[in-house]
């Protein structure tokens, strides 16, 4: 019994020596379980950690993005156009050129898809609104369109300066009146989906009503038959362009009228998709009309590469606007840049209606040894004068060998051949200078022949004739009007709006703004703010860009600007001709 007390003795002792004071201890070492890994059950997924789970995103937003494909119809001929939208930018394709709109940079650009070439111009600061803008060389851009100048020409450099207060340029009183432009717009409440969107059926007639010794008294007005949609808000900013003030220009002869605007009907435009208008001016058996038709192809609302908005890589940028289009320094004009020909293929022709006579229009000829004449333009000049109801035309390839083969595909019943055959200058005597003591002008004469043949290609001449005009005896307005038809109607009324609308420029200002209203309503009226169209920007970026064109031959001297006038009076005698006999009844 002695060996367990002595083992619990011992047991004491020892834990009376590990509790005595200064004795070391070492603290038990703590247990640490590790948790069961959970057992995974056979075929069942692997468990996400929570904070591995992947965050869903944010629906992307809807695309903003729009392009539109456009065609216009005047007379005989069709012209395409493809509009690109987005925010802060927008691109115009032309048949020939091609405008980037680069609004959130201040500037727009002119791409030559033909000659790779760019050229840049900074958008120019808002006048004040009490200064008329500076404005292009109104008459070289009339010119190389292919466009006649109107009475009296164009003011000198496009300059809206004031005239001399009482006075025209030959001493005598000068005109002065009021000139009232009317727009009345009247909602159908006709609407119908158009491309997804839906559309707003809306009527609008334009009048002008003079009052006092104004400058021109012929009678204008414009009807607009059109649906508007509203496009998506984000693309559709950088096409309106800022309110120009309208100012009427003083003509050669001093004549000035005052502007006025009135709008009737409180209606809301928006981007057109289909348009008809109809402009007549003149009255009795003066009055001419003409109808244009543009409507949307294609509109899709979608997401556009950043880079159609960008010059691309390969261009090499230009030293003049002149060199973006090679096709000019051959004598095409500005219109076959913008609305393309049936000459040469960039632009088709509409099938023929019932009761129309559609004529081709050659190339004309140049003997008379004056190199300075375009003659592309001058053929341009004629199918404008020629479209007029029941009358329409288009312009063909070749000079005087018959084109019968364009001929026959572009249903035309004649074709046209002209010839320049003589351009005379003489200097004046010492006692034709002009009232008032103003200088002597060159005298100026030119000869023409023509001859209309049947479109089979047969040698029969179903008329011919020689013409002249001259430099006397001024240049009727009718004729300017009706020159300004085609490129007026189609896009310069773009220019024409931002060149102030309505409002002055002798006569061609007045007609061509109302060849387009709509356009030039959008750029200074009241209707600014809900009509839209992009094209407009576009518009007004060329003709800054087109303004000076003094590398063309001829441009920008006084002398050959007026032989461009005497070489326009002629061909309207060779239009009048051709007409009168197309339209007496064979016997």
């Amino acid at each position: 019994m002695v060996r367990p007390i002595v083992v619990a003795a011992l047991a004491l002792a020892a834990c009376a020596g590990l509790a005595s004071p200064g004795a070391a201890q070492t603290p038990p070492k703590p247990v640490v379980r590790k948790p069961a890994a959970p057992v995974a059950k056979p075929g069942a997924k692997p468990a996400v950690p929570a904070a591995a789970k992947a965050v869903t995103p944010a629906p992307p937003a809807p695309p903003s993005d729009v392009r539109v494909v456009t065609s216009y119809t005047q007379g005989a001929q069709i012209s395409v156009n493809t509009t690109y939208l987005a925010v802060g930018r927008q691109r115009v394709e032309f048949p020939g050129l091609v405008t980037l709109d680069q609004c959130d940079l201040k500037r727009s650009v002119l791409l030559s898809p033909t000659a790779k070439r760019f050229r840049v111009q900074p958008d120019a600061p808002p006048p004040p609104e009490t200064t008329a803008p500076a404005m292009p060389d109104l008459s070289a851009m009339a010119a190389a369109m292919g466009v006649a100048m109107p009475p009296g020409g164009m003011p000198p450099n496009g300059a809206f300066g004031a005239p001399i207060v009482g006075m025209n340029g030959m001493g005598q009183p000068a005109k002065s009146g009021v000139v009232t432009i009317t727009t009345s717009l009247t909602d159908t409440l006709e609407r119908q989906q158009m491309f997804g969107l839906e559309a707003r059926h809306i009527k609008t007639v334009v009048t002008k009503q003079t009052t006092g010794d104004v400058c021109d008294k012929t009678p204008l007005r414009t009807e607009v038959d059109a649906w508007y949609v509203d496009l998506p808000k984000a693309a559709s900013t950088c096409g309106r362009a800022a309110p120009v003030p309208v100012a009427p220009a003083p003509t050669d002869e001093g004549c000035q009228d005052r502007t006025e605007t009135r709008v009737v009907g409180d209606v809301t435009l928006g981007f057109p998709v289909k348009t008809i208008t109809t402009n007549t001016s003149g009255e009795g058996d003066k009055q001419e009309s003409s109808v244009t038709r543009a409507e949307v192809t294609a509109l899709e609302i979608t997401r556009l590469d950043p880079a159609l908005f960008e010059v691309p890589a390969d261009y090499v940028e230009a030293k003049s606007a002149l060199e973006l289009t090679p096709a000019m320094a051959s004598g095409s004009p500005l219109s076959d840049v913008l609305f393309g020909s049936t000459a040469d293929g960039s632009s088709t022709a509409t099938a023929k209606m019932a009761g129309m006579t559609r004529i081709g229009v050659m190339e004309p000829v140049n003997t008379s040894g004056r190199s300075s004449l375009r003659m592309k333009a001058l053929r341009q000049e004629l199918v404008t004068k020629l479209t007029k109801a029941p009358l329409e035309a288009v312009p063909l390839s070749g000079t005087l060998q018959v084109n019968a083969a364009d001929a026959k595909r572009f249903e035309c019943d004649y074709v046209l051949v002209t010839e320049i055959t003589e351009v005379k200058t003489s200097k004046p005597g010492k006692l034709s200078r002009l009232p008032g003591g103003g200088p002597p002008k060159d005298h100026h004469e030119v000869k023409m022949t023509f001859r209309l043949y049947p479109a089979d290609g047969t040698a029969t001449i179903v008329a011919a004739g020689d013409v002249k005009a001259d430099n006397g005896g001024g240049f009727s307005l009718s004729s300017a009007l009706r020159v300004a038809a085609f490129a007026g109607q189609l896009y310069m009324g773009f220019g024409m709006g931002m060149m102030g609308g309505f409002g002055g420029m002798g006569g061609m200002g007045m007609g061509m703004g109302m060849m387009n209203p709509m356009f030039a309503m959008s750029r200074g009226s009241a209707l600014g703010s809900s009509f839209f169209d992009p094209r407009s920007k576009a518009m007004s970026s060329m003709a800054t860009g087109f303004g000076g064109l003094s590398g063309l031959p001829g441009m920008g001297d006084p002398a050959e600007v007026e032989v461009q006038k005497v070489v326009s009076k002629a061909l309207d005698d060779v239009v009048k001709a051709t007409g009168d006999r197309i339209k007496r009844p064979t016997k």
